[in-house]
């Protein structure tokens, strides 16, 4: 597996700089505090029982003895384990084509995500691992934390060369497994434009928590009328031309990519696994404000 070169240039540092100051700014914000109260909790143990404090979870409030001394009291847990957070990120040539007017394609999206993330991972007390893949597995980063994992797995995410085009999501979530049994929280970030990834997935949902980052380009639901069009397929080369001034084409590609849309979002939610929309060039700390309020509503 190649890696991000260690020779790198003062503006590349400024990059990593700049992402990893933006991606601390949102793990210090509300988002840390939510992140602890959704994805925390798996691995607790009893230690005591205190009073209740204002913002102490309701649902920690000991009933038998609240109503036995009259006042409020919730059971006290601390942590039996740190919880390792796995960042998987699809890195293939699809992830790279920006077709929208904005300054981000898929991939730039999925870097600033993945690192922000990992940063609210941190700053939730976990550890937090890098998966990238292609139809190759590209690199894997044990799970760590601090600043200089932190640094490290921004460069990585930046730099790194990449061997393979296509996408192999199915590689990706079997070469994870084979780490071990240990409930872990996965965040998959890719455009899922593969199709044999479903069974590994979902069998994979049943041991650790899953959230399934879908990477979009507004572009990529609509096709533009600019008369015969030669199209290739980023992956595989493949090339077919196309006549976009006819409303049938247009109308199909439309009807194509609502359905590949819904389908996807229905094995998700068969499945029990979260789905988080990001498109590229949107304000991604918000998205993940939004996600995160949606998923706390959950408990």
């Amino acid at each position: 597996m190649s890696h991000a070169s260690s020779e790198i240039s003062l503006e590349k540092l400024e990059h990593v700089r700049r992402l990893r100051v933006v991606a601390m700014q949102a793990a210090t914000s509300l988002l840390a505090g939510q992140y602890r109260s959704i994805f925390r909790g798996r691995g607790m143990e009893f230690d005591e029982v205190r009073e209740y404090q204002v913002g102490d979870e309701v649902r920690d409030i000991d009933w038998n003895v609240t109503a036995r001394t009259g006042d409020a009291h919730i059971k006290r847990y601390v942590e039996e384990r740190l919880i390792s957070v796995f960042i998987l990120v699809d890195l293939s040539a699809s992830q790279r084509i920006r077709s929208d007017a904005t300054e981000d394609n898929k991939q730039t999206a999925a870097q600033w995500v993945a690192a922000m993330l990992a940063a609210i991972a941190g700053g939730g007390g976990d550890l937090s691992g890098l998966l990238l893949f292609t139809d190759e597995i590209e690199l894997f980063l044990p799970p760590s934390r601090g600043p200089q994992h932190l640094d490290r797995l921004i460069r990585e995410l930046l730099y790194h060369e990449t061997q393979g085009t296509g996408t192999d999501i199915a590689k990706a979530v079997q070469s994870l497994h084979l780490l071990g049994k240990q409930r872990s929280i996965l965040f998959l970030i890719s455009d899922f434009q593969d199709e044999s990834f479903h069974h590994d997935l979902k069998l994979c949902a049943l041991e650790h928590d899953v959230v399934a980052v879908r990477i979009r380009d507004n572009a990529e639901q609509r096709f533009p009328k600019a008369g015969l069009v030669q199209l290739q397929d980023a992956e595989t080369g493949k090339q077919m031309l196309v006549d976009s001034s006819s409303p049938v084409v247009r109308e199909k590609w439309q009807e194509v990519a609502v359905q590949t849309r819904r389908e996807f979002e229905d094995f998700c939610r068969k499945s029990k696994i979260d789905l988080l929309d990001i498109t590229a060039g949107e304000d991604y700390a918000k998205a993940l404000n939004i996600f995160f309020q949606k998923r706390m509503m959950k408990f």
